[in-house]
């Protein structure tokens, strides 16, 4: 059935009710029921999550699940968490999150500036607003208009800001530092953190952000049994070691690789394979 099938046919149910006829409330009810909801298509999905999730290896069904809930996630404008270890692609996530938005996809590590920066950064500020601010600058938010504003690490943000980004969401205006009128901007945020947003978010800034929560499961869960294999052989062909499967295999299972790759997931598996390729001894690795 397609979309103008299933337009037609709620118009008949519907006719069929204000007809007055012998047909009941719940008939109604029951018969809407069974109507199928649109489907995306895949003709629908845009190039850049398309692109972004072929990227994302793996072979367990639940990360399956999670691209096509990525899938759906990307035509809505509602502020998306992701929630996942280190190195399990949280930032890969977002950009297929962002999808076909005009506007462009705008990322910061809220732990990479501190707390007096990082309002600035965000917000932008007018020239001669505090020492240093030699120009105008524009903030994060206006350069992300009609796109995506994605905040790594979101849990580390310091409580005051957290009050001030919530204001910043209720209300869709923002003031740059320095500045008395305020902006009116359009973007949808996506959040990340190894963390569990509960314990470390406001209470009210977490409804804001947290509309729906995509949780990557690390890569050694037990949810994700062949995914280390597919990953280490995809990144050996990728860095052309030249060596047989066996050997990526036999190296990436030693227990003292297994405990890095348990703490740095994808990227502990991509940094192995290169001291693998420059012919680094495992027991010489810096942890």
């Amino acid at each position: 059935m397609n979309n103008k099938d299933i337009i037609n046919a709620k118009d008949l149910v519907a006719s069929i009710l204000s007809a007055g006829g012998d047909i009941s409330q719940t008939d109604i009810n029951e018969a809407l029921a069974k109507i199928p909801e649109p489907s995306i298509q895949p003709q629908n999905i845009s190039t850049r999550t398309i692109s972004k999730l072929m990227q994302f290896k793996s072979s367990s069904d639940i990360i399956e699940n999670i691209k096509r809930l990525v899938e759906k996630l990307s035509f809505v404008d509602d502020n998306i968490f992701i929630q996942g270890d280190t190195g399990v692609g949280k930032e890969l996530i977002a950009e297929a999150l962002h999808g076909g938005r005009k506007g462009a996809f705008v990322a910061i590590n809220v732990t990479a500036l501190p707390s007096e920066l990082l309002e600035s950064e965000l917000f932008g500020h007018l020239k001669g607003s505090f020492t240093g601010a030699y120009n105008d600058k524009r903030g994060l938010i206006a350069e992300a208009e009609g796109g995506t504003l994605f905040l790594d690490e979101i849990s580390d943000m310091p409580a005051l800001l957290q009050a001030k980004l919530l204001r910043v969401i209720q209300e869709r205006k923002y003031r740059p530092v320095g500045a008395i009128k305020t902006k009116e901007f359009n973007v949808r945020f996506i959040s990340a953190s190894h963390r569990c947003p509960r314990e470390y978010l406001r209470r009210d800034l977490y409804w804001r952000l947290c509309e729906h929560i995509v949780k990557i499961p690390s890569l050694v869960s037990k949810e994700r049994t062949y995914d280390l294999d597919l990953i280490a052989l995809y990144y050996a062909g990728k860095y052309n070691l030249g060596v047989k499967d066996e050997e990526i295999l036999k190296y990436i299972f030693e227990p003292d690789n297994l405990m890095m790759i348990q703490e740095g997931n994808v990227r502990a598996v991509q940094c192995l394979l290169k001291r693998y390729k420059m012919k680094e001894k495992p027991s010489n690795n810096i942890k």
